[in-house]
Parts: structure tokens; C-alpha cells; sequence
């Protein structure tokens, strides 16, 4: 297999900053289709298992390996397609619009809107107002800037700004269109995705269920209420995996699992970016405010030295 590896710029950097809950996903939805084996048989494999982090390698290999045709595969000398080639060739197995000179990311988002509009035009009304309604509440906090703690304020805040957030999640979903939402909500979205199509191979969710974050939980609680209308969840999703060989089952929810991955570290240097501009913008003023002070200060010394200073105008003849 290491033969066969090369570094893939648009896959590697997020299987290497991925979270070992989140690798552990690829590698059970790998096995639950029989496509794990050639892993298996690597010694670095077998020496660090289950800590996949040690060789993300092998599975960024066998991801590609999986999403190639097997002719193109042996002309290439076993080695699978670049990541962008899987991305396009999910994105085409689900028709899903998007140009030709599109990043990844933004393919894998324009995938994530087309499962969610296919999902939402086969639901029933309960479980449409469902998924509304979260991605509104998640709209309306990404709306919301305050300086003050998120759970404490968000509640009261939130509730008033979710009717005007629900037109515009409302269009999101109709049109399909990614730009339209927030980076959190997409975030939700795509976890939700790839808890649900995870519970179809039979994967377990544990890094969703046991999160703390407000986005985790969020989208672990869209899954759980989206599929209370399972069979027709089930029926949408199974009909995108099955039709066009067995491949697609593991290449589909693997890309859902790494747009995933992919956002929350996008949010997650989002948000590192915005805690140190904070932080510096705090300092600075901070410093401007100690020079204000001194200049106060240095501004009443010259004042009181001035005030004792002798007039040297006047001088005594006497």
C-alpha cells in the first residue's frame, strides 16, 4: 500500500488534523464494505491500531483506491485517483451542479445541499419544520454577535431572531444553494449526513453523541428527529448508494464524513482567528488607554512645574 500513496493536497491535511472519533468513522464505514482488508495487512497498521492517526496515509490511500474505477486503477499502477476526482465522481453519481474549475470545498458543499434538498422533498411536514428550524436556530446564532457567554444570552436572543432567519434557510434549501447558509449550519448539516448514513452501515456515532459543543449536538439531535421518518430517509439515502456499483457505499459517506471534518476545522481556525483579533484589539486598547494616562499625567507635571518655576522676567535692581 505504501507503494501505492501518494500525498493528496485537498485530503491529506484533513485526515492528519482530524479528531481519531472522526477517522474512526472512515475506517469502520471502510470495513462494513469489505474494503479495509488491504489496510489490515500493513504492518504500521497492525502495530498502532486503533489509533489511526499514525497512518492516515494508508487510509487517504485506500479512500482513493476505493473511489477509482479497478481499469483505471491497474493502468495507473494500482494507485486510486487524485481526492478531487472521488469528490467529482460522488458529486456526478448525484447530479449535483457545480463548475468545473469549483475547489473541493465547495464541491463537497454543493453535495451537502443536494442530499439535504433530496432528504427535505421526501420528508413529511413534522420532519421539514424539524430541519427548518434547526438550521434557523443555527442561522440566527451565527447572526447574533455579542460579547457575552453564547448559552447565557442566545436563548432570549435567538428565539426573536429566528423567524427572520427561516426565509432565508427556507431558500437555502429550495434552491440548494451552500452560500446561503452559515459555516455552522453546514457544519450541522453535514454531521447529521454522516451520523445517519453511518447508522445505515451500522457505525456508530460516538464522537456526535458525546460532544459538547452546541453544533455537535445540534446536528446529532437533527439525525435523531430526521430519522423518526426513517424508511423515507432510508429509501432516499440507500437509493444514492446503491445505484452504480458497490464502490459509491463507501465513497459517498466517507466524502460527507470529510466535508465534515473539513468545516469544523474551518470553523475551528474561524474562530481561533477571532479570538486573537479579540485579544489583540484588547491589548491595543489597553496600551492606548495606559498612554492616554501618561500623557495625562506628564500633561499636570509640566503644569505644576511650571506653576513653581521663578518668573525669570522679572529682575530685582534694588
Amino acid at each position: 500500500m505504501l507503494d501505492k500513496y501518494t500525498f493528496d493536497v485537498d485530503l491529506d491535511p484533513v485526515l492528519q488534523a482530524a479528531l481519531q472519533e472522526e477517522l474512526d468513522v472512515i475506517i469502520r464505514l471502510m470495513k462494513a464494505s469489505d474494503d479495509l482488508k488491504s489496510i489490515e495487512k500493513e504492518q504500521l497498521f497492525m502495530r498502532h491500531y486503533p489509533n489511526h492517526r499514525h497512518y492516515t496515509h494508508l487510509i487517504s490511500a485506500q479512500l482513493r483506491t476505493c473511489g477509482g474505477h479497478a481499469v483505471a486503477n491497474l493502468l495507473r499502477g494500482g494507485k486510486g485517483p487524485d481526492y478531487r476526482t472521488v469528490v467529482c465522481d460522488v458529486a456526478d453519481h448525484l447530479n449535483v451542479s457545480y463548475e468545473k474549475d469549483d475547489s473541493v470545498p465547495v464541491i463537497e458543499r454543493c453535495i451537502l445541499m443536494s442530499m439535504t434538498k433530496k432528504i427535505y422533498d421526501d420528508l413529511g411536514d413534522k420532519e421539514r419544520d424539524l430541519l427548518i428550524n434547526s438550521l434557523s436556530e443555527q442561522e440566527a446564532k451565527a447572526s447574533i454577535k455579542t460579547e457575552e457567554s453564547k448559552d447565557e444570552i442566545s436563548k432570549s436572543s435567538t428565539a426573536l431572531a429566528v423567524p427572520q432567519s427561516r426565509e432565508l434557510v427556507l431558500k437555502a434549501v429550495h434552491q440548494g444553494d451552500y452560500r446561503l447558509l452559515s459555516t455552522n449550519s453546514l457544519l450541522m448539516l453535514s454531521e447529521a449526513l454522516s451520523t445517519i448514513f453511518s447508522s445505515l452501515a451500522g457505525v456508530a456515532q460516538n464522537s456526535i453523541v458525546n460532544a459538547t459543543d452546541s453544533v455537535s449536538r445540534a446536528a446529532y439531535e437533527l439525525a435523531h428527529a430526521i430519522s423518526s421518518g426513517l424508511d423515507v430517509v432510508k429509501r432516499v439515502l440507500l437509493s444514492l448508494l446503491e445505484i452504480g456499483g458497490p464502490s459509491y457505499k463507501v465513497t459517498v459517506p466517507c466524502v460527507t464524513q470529510i466535508a465534515s471534518m473539513r468545516l469544523r476545522q474551518s470553523n475551528a481556525l474561524l474562530t481561533k482567528s477571532s479570538v486573537n483579533l479579540l485579544a489583540h484589539n484588547a491589548h491595543a486598547d489597553e496600551a492606548v488607554s495606559e498612554d492616554k494616562i501618561s500623557d495625562t499625567d506628564d500633561t499636570a507635571a509640566d503644569s505644576s512645574s511650571t506653576d513653581k518655576a521663578p518668573d525669570s522676567s522679572k529682575e530685582d535692581y534694588n
